[in-house]
């Protein structure tokens, strides 16, 4: 007969198979993986036979997840009738489940004559059973929760933009937004999913999925809306909404699950939007936030009667739409004044909505007018973007590089406007570092980069000026319709603009450490002093990796030729290779010099 350890063993590395082959069909590699491998590993390095499978919490790399399921794996392996020796009585029938437990009062009584005591002794008090973790319903965790299950026949792993989408529909409150003006959104639960083993994160930029224990509580949590009314009473079992920060829980003796009914008094009303190519002409009535959750099947991972979220050719009509200013949370006047910005854009009435940018300081969209109700990321972007610096921020860019770096982003963002507001404050670090630098830089990004560079004297000057770009493009768009479409760049055409959505702005310029091949040569050039971004990207043309650059500066006879073949690379003199920036690359690329900060 196989012993407890063996048997575990084998279940571990059975896991690990599993989540092997679960790897390589979803074409990603998984973190769970590496953790069944090292469960595995270790189980087999443990040297002590062992009674109960709890014993096995002191190995590495195992811990309550796979215990549970190695239990589960016990309870089945001994109902078929299979004989495991030296396996401790209470772990058999805590495993196997073929008794109730006795009654406090009848455990007493038999303890007393196990005991041969003829005093009686008091009861003893029964152990609280932990509560399972159950989110509230249409909270943020229930709505993230929700969107996983929907997404958990795709063979693609959710990124927190696309969660936050297509869950926003699923919840009553933004996901990325703080709620009631505190610190916290919908999205911070997802902290206490993964702490609970609900949700597996894995990669740069972070995806997600549901674990085995997350599908199983989707499943019972859709199955208990179904064939009854969400506003009745709980079962009485041993769930209780647990207590987040956000404000997304709560405790099983305050209050049921709210009813169904009662959130559709709270619902956005409809606004018109037409798909633009149907052909029809009425236009239809959209509701983001009503959805119908006894529509997803707990057997299936997603509703084939259920229409994909409308994101491409979606058009907002002249006047369903207002503008809103997007500035950066960030974003302060100063240290001691850090809502300087965000007051004085209410002061004077300008709608605005404070955000994570992954780029720029202050942007522009346009919202459907809702009454207030929020919608979620599905804004229009407008043409428009504005990064912000103070002549410190300035120089210290230039001095580290990233000045070449965010003008680099900025060109690549998706949008066409670039302005470049310079805040001439603090004027010692231009002072030390040289003015006739300051302007060659600004030069540089006017001429260069096709960039807007304007001046202003101070934050209020700042602020008065994105007053007044606000006022302008509310004139500017007032009869225009806008379309979204997330496959192609900003371009208008007569009184409709086409533009990508606020949610794919942010997916686009994410910082995320997995670069192609060809973005990664391009930073690496633009390492050399005098390569411009625009230089830089007319060189990758010719040669567009570092190899090839090599192997044609290897075909060379002498340095001459090479320096020759990299200034014949670059093209017209606009965007041409000078002679002494060949030179610099030559040191570089062929030599091995290392660069000089």
């Amino acid at each position: 007969m196989t012993s407890l350890r063996e048997l575990c063993l084998g279940w571990v590395y059975e896991m690990y198979e599993e989540q092997k082959q679960l790897a390589l069909s979803r074409t990603n590699s998984s973190n769970t993986v590496t953790v069944y491998k090292r469960a595995h590993s270790e189980l087999s390095k443990y040297p002590n036979a062992i009674s109960s499978v709890r014993e096995l919490v002191v190995v590495k790399g195992i811990g309550p997840g796979i215990i549970k399921t190695l239990e589960l794996k016990l309870a089945k392996h001994l109902k078929d009738g299979h004989v495991v020796p030296g396996l401790a009585p209470v772990d058999i029938a805590a495993t196997a489940q073929i008794r109730r437990p006795a009654k406090p009062r009848d455990r007493a009584i038999h303890d007393e004559l196990e005991l041969g005591n003829s005093t009686a002794q008091p009861p003893q008090k029964r152990q609280r059973k932990l509560a399972e973790y159950v989110p509230k319903y249409r909270s943020g965790a229930w709505s993230i929760l929700v969107t996983l299950k929907a997404n958990s026949d795709s063979s693609q792993y959710l990124t927190k933009h696309e969660i936050i989408k297509k869950g926003q529909e699923h919840a009553d409150a933004p996901l990325d937004a703080p709620i009631n003006g505190g610190m916290y959104t919908g999205w911070s639960s997802m902290t206490t999913l993964i702490e609970k083993e609900l949700v597996m994160k894995y990669g740069h930029p972070p995806r997600f999925t549901l674990t085995e224990e997350g599908s199983s509580l989707v499943d019972r949590m859709l199955a208990s809306l179904k064939g009854k009314d969400v506003g009745g009473t709980a079962s009485q079992s041993n769930q209780t909404f647990d207590s987040d920060d956000e404000g997304d829980y709560y405790s099983s003796n305050s209050q049921p699950l709210q009813s169904s009914n009662s959130q559709s008094s709270n619902r956005p009303p409809t606004y018109p939007i037409f798909n633009v190519s149907s052909s029809s002409t009425q236009p239809a009535t959209f509701k983001p936030s009503v959805s119908n959750l006894s529509s997803y099947s707990t057997t299936s991972s997603k509703s084939t009667d259920q229409p994909e979220p409308i994101i491409n050719n979606v058009a907002l009509p002249a006047g369903s739409y207002e503008i809103i200013l997007i500035l950066d949370n960030r974003e302060i006047k100063n240290g001691s004044n850090r809502d300087f910005f965000k007051d004085g854009l209410a002061r004077r009435g300008i709608k605005y909505e404070a955000k994570s940018l992954e780029l720029g300081d202050v942007t522009w969209v346009a919202r459907p007018k809702c009454d207030g109700t929020y919608y979620g990321d599905e804004y229009i972007m407008l043409e428009y973007i504005l990064e912000r610096k103070t002549l410190d921020d300035l120089v210290a860019s230039i001095k580290d590089g990233r000045f070449k770096e965010q003008k680099f982003r900025l060109s690549k963002c998706g949008l066409p406007k670039v302005i470049y507001l310079l805040e001439e404050v603090n004027t010692e670090s231009a002072e030390s570092f040289g003015y006739d630098g300051v302007f060659t830089a600004l030069t540089q990004t006017q001429l260069e980069n096709g960039f807007f560079v304007k001046k202003t004297t101070s934050a209020e000057d700042t602020l008065n000026y994105l007053i007044s770009i606000t006022q302008c493009l509310k004139q500017l768009y007032k009869d225009k319709s806008l379309v979204f479409d997330n496959k192609k760049q900003l371009e208008t055409k007569g009184n409709t603009v086409y533009s990508i959505s606020y949610a794919e702005f942010q997916r686009r310029n994410m910082k995320t450490k997995n670069f192609m091949l060809g973005d990664v040569w391009i930073r690496q050039l633009m390492v050399i002093h005098g390569m411009s971004a625009e230089k830089a990207c007319f060189f990758a043309r010719t040669y567009k990796t570092s190899s090839s650059f090599y192997k044609a500066l290897s075909a060379c006879a002498n340095d001459t030729e090479r320096e020759k073949l990299i200034v014949a690379a670059s093209g017209d003199a606009r965007k041409g290779i000078g002679a002494a920036v060949a030179k610099r690359m030559l040191n570089v690329f062929w030599r091995g010099e290392v660069l000089q900060e």
